[in-house]
């Protein structure tokens, strides 16, 4: 229990930061982000009983994602596409502030260095002759100065992975000889360790200012392409060039202007003056560049944000939702081991297992000994050929098992059958922690063996597993008996909970054990694993 002091609570939820469900995307970040995501995913887990968080791919609680490992970010669900969920960050340089999926109210962050992942050699600037803002390289005497700004999105902590990325970067260049050159990179996994750096390209717009020529760009761009699938990315922006002057040719100038100056001038105030032809290599090359005055009164919109990042995002695994087909079955009636309706038969065949209960099986003429009749399943074609393309192939054939209707199994554990076919007719899995104490049962001390391969569910006690694994197994379990018998709906549901107790030891058995099964989906989640980051210069 988590006590009502909040020092304590505190406290508690620091202790979690080092479980292995939450150091995977939080290794990186500081305590206070750690614990402030802790907490509310516990109070999540304690808001929803376990047999309805699974109503859906996502909880409809907050999602939330990282910006610099630093920020929560709220991540909202798609107004009009099912299982599609958004995020925006935007920047306005005249309240230097960030702003959060649209929401102009309220400022996300304050000041703009304090949004960014890592910045080197720029400035706010305030132009107070053209009444301008914006950012831009720190004055410096080398020609060759060049300044960097970066942010970086981290979609992890949901396991949500992104469907479309679009960019609105707006810069300015008013030198030939100037750069700016936006890269955007996805995160570091297991597969691709260090990322390939892609250049984004934008097509400069020919604009004059005043008598001004220079090239502006201010547009949304998709650059999806980049980076979908992945869970995150970096955007890098780098600020070069430009041709500068000598001291001389300075003095010359500032002397000649000042003489043409008719308004404006103070010898009291000569710093400011001087500042209006002063070397400006710095102000060659400008990002977000907005007015502070103008005719009207000033907004915070989507015209104004000058950063405009907009993200969709989709669940990494994604299992269908068996609401239709579950309907269907109970407007069919259709219950298992129904032996009145039942038109098909499963026998378990568990001959040479630890409690024999099928004694004797000759031919078509199956002679029942059973000590439970449960070992026996009576099902329904129509509900066995709904989901599965095994026994769909299976009763369309010419098969033996066809004409008796009836199928005798081996190799499958009773538990793990039992809800194979309990998905199949209600579309859930019973809650497999609260069964572990059903299933326990008294066996002979010297019947246990070793099960790291294949468990046996019938002889599982509390003393030779965790619970955690224990949980961890039977999925693996359900795993390989839904790729056996074709039933798609629950691979990718077992894909969906083995996640959940994937870490960097198990990551290689995980594979292994999904290549074997299809299951596509976990394939890649072990592809994209997060590993330690590695910051290459770019």
């Amino acid at each position: 229990m988590v006590s009502e002091n909040p020092q304590e609570d505190d406290r508690f939820y620091r202790r979690l930061i080092n479980r292995p469900q939450f150091n995977m995307f939080l290794s990186q970040s500081d305590d206070e982000t750690a614990v402030e995501y802790i907490k509310g995913k516990c109070q999540q887990n304690l808001s929803s009983n376990y047999s309805s968080q699974f109503s859906k791919p996502i909880s409809s609680n907050r999602l939330i994602g990282l910006l610099n490992d630093k920020y929560i970010l709220n991540i909202l669900p798609h107004e009009s596409k099912p299982n599609i969920y958004t995020n925006r960050i935007s920047y306005n340089t005249r309240t230097d502030a960030y702003f959060e999926n649209g929401n102009t109210k309220s400022k996300f962050l304050k000041e703009w260095h304090r949004g960014v992942l890592k910045t080197e050699n720029l400035e706010f600037h305030h132009d107070d002759y053209w009444h301008m803002l914006y950012i831009c390289r720190t004055p410096s005497p080398q020609s060759s100065s060049s300044a960097s700004i970066s942010w970086k999105f981290n979609y992890r902590p949901e396991n949500l992975k992104i469907h479309s990325l679009s960019l609105k970067l707006q810069h300015s260049i008013w030198d030939g000889d100037s750069k700016i050159e936006v890269y955007i990179t996805s995160l570091s996994t297991r597969k691709n360790p260090n990322p390939e750096c892609h250049k984004v390209q934008f097509d400069p717009i020919p604009t004059w200012f005043h008598r001004y020529y220079y090239e502006d760009v201010d547009y949304m761009k998709d650059i999806s392409e980049f980076i979908k699938g992945q869970y995150g990315f970096i955007i890098n922006v780098k600020l070069y060039g430009g041709k500068g002057i000598s001291e001389k040719e300075f003095n010359l100038k500032f002397n000649s202007e000042k003489q043409n100056w008719d308004v404006g001038w103070n010898a009291k105030n000569r710093s400011w003056d001087r500042g209006q032809t002063t070397d400006k290599r710095n102000q060659y090359t400008q990002l977000f560049r907005q007015k502070c005055v103008c005719i009207g009164p000033l907004t915070d919109d989507d015209e104004t944000f000058k950063f405009d990042l907009r993200v969709e995002l989709e669940p990494d695994i994604f299992y269908e939702s068996v609401q239709v087909w579950k309907d269907d079955i109970r407007k069919m009636g259709l219950k298992l081991n129904d032996q009145e309706t039942s038109d098909f038969k499963i026998i378990l065949d568990t001959l040479g297992s630890n409690n024999d209960k099928i004694e004797e099986i000759e031919g078509n003429d199956i002679n029942e000994k059973v000590n439970d009749e449960n070992d026996i399943f009576y099902v329904h074609s129509k509900v066995l050929s709904s989901q599965s393309n095994y026994f769909r192939a299976l009763l369309d054939s010419k098969m033996t098992e066809s004409h008796s209707r009836s199928l005798k199994l081996k190799d499958i554990s009773y538990y793990t059958l039992e809800r194979i076919l309990k998905f199949l007719y209600t579309g859930d899995i019973d809650n497999i922690e609260f069964e572990k104490n059903i299933i326990i049962k008294k066996i002979d001390p010297d019947k246990v063996k070793d099960h790291t391969d294949h468990i046996d569910n019938e002889i599982i006690t509390e003393d030779c597993t965790e619970n955690n694994t224990f949980i961890f197994e039977v999925w693996i379990e359900l795993l390989y008996a839904a790729s056996r018998f074709s039933i798609i709906p629950l691979i990718h549901r077992c894909e969906f909970e083995i996640r959940k107790f994937m870490n960097k030891e198990n990551v290689e058995e995980v594979e292994a054990i999904a290549m074997g099964c299809g299951a596509e989906q976990l394939i890649k989640y072990c592809e994209m694993l997060e590993v330690e980051e590695v910051m290459n210069e770019r």
